[in-house]
């Protein structure tokens, strides 16, 4: 009987851990204006996809929980809806390829940690205050 009564996820688990590899787990704790480069497949309809920034919106509260609030950004500044949309320019810290980005609103998400790739850099407390308005109007 033995190992053939697994499957193949157990198999390779298995064969890894007998080979020597051991994956540590990787601890990240994202602080709210922190702007992190985030896998956001797979999605559904019109959701935001692909590895994008987003901006971290979770505050203290969620520093011990697996998930994080997040709302992606783009950098197509072109069309904007005022009511769901704002821009920032630049970061506090670190900075953004395409220079100006979209917050996307309209699409904030709760997201695993895991999802988090890297940080990029953090906002500023300007843009963060001008999101957390417009995140009270478009809710309120």
């Amino acid at each position: 009987m033995g190992i053939q009564r697994f499957g193949k996820e157990f198999k390779d688990t298995l064969a890894s851990l007998s080979a020597g590899v051991v994956q540590k787990e990787r601890r990240v704790y994202p602080k709210q204006g922190e702007v992190y480069f985030a896998d956001l497949g797979p999605i559904i309809s019109t959701e935001q996809a692909k590895r994008r920034p987003v901006i971290i919106l979770s505050n203290v509260s969620f520093k011990r929980r697996n998930t994080v609030l997040v709302a992606p950004l783009s950098s197509n500044v072109s069309s904007m809806d005022k009511k769901v949309h704002c821009i920032i320019s630049k970061l506090e810290r670190g900075s953004l390829s395409s220079g100006s980005s979209k917050v996307l609103l309209d699409h904030v998400r709760t997201i695993d940690k895991d999802r988090l790739i890297r940080c990029e850099g953090v906002i500023t407390e300007n843009d963060l205050s001008v999101i957390q308005k417009k995140i009270q109007e478009c809710i309120l």
